[in-house]
């Protein structure tokens, strides 16, 4: 890669973001959810078929390194859109919950730190 185009990737660079892509196993879902794994981005897969969901959202964490979650959902019926968003909300106040522990963990480990060293 020349400094230029890395220059350029970098301009366009989506490390922590995520990407919802919908019809993500089909033609142009795939070119979206490659160039959005490429620069960095998080993909959230999104199609009717949960075996080209998965494999594909494989396929992208290996080809790229990146994150990526697939979900099955037909975005024309409703009602699974509502499922798979309940799923999410689910999901997310677990992610949350796991945080808060996780920094509470290190706010005791730097206290108790300060205390050993207080103690010299």
């Amino acid at each position: 890669m020349t400094n230029k185009s890395i220059r350029y990737k970098k301009q366009f660079e989506l490390n922590g973001r995520v990407a919802v892509v919908t019809g993500a196993t089909g033609i142009l879902g795939k070119k979206f959810c490659s160039g959005l794994a490429e620069f960095g981005a998080k993909v959230v897969v999104v199609d009717i078929d949960k075996g080209q969901v998965e494999n594909f959202s494989k396929i992208l964490e290996n080809r790229y390194g990146t994150e990526c979650l697939g979900l099955v959902c037909d975005v024309s019926d409703a009602d699974s859109v509502k499922k798979q968003l309940n799923i999410l909300k689910k999901l997310l106040v677990q992610l949350i919950y796991y945080t808060i522990m996780q920094q509470q963990k290190v706010r005791i480990l730097k206290n108790f730190l300060l205390h050993l060293r207080s103690m010299r």
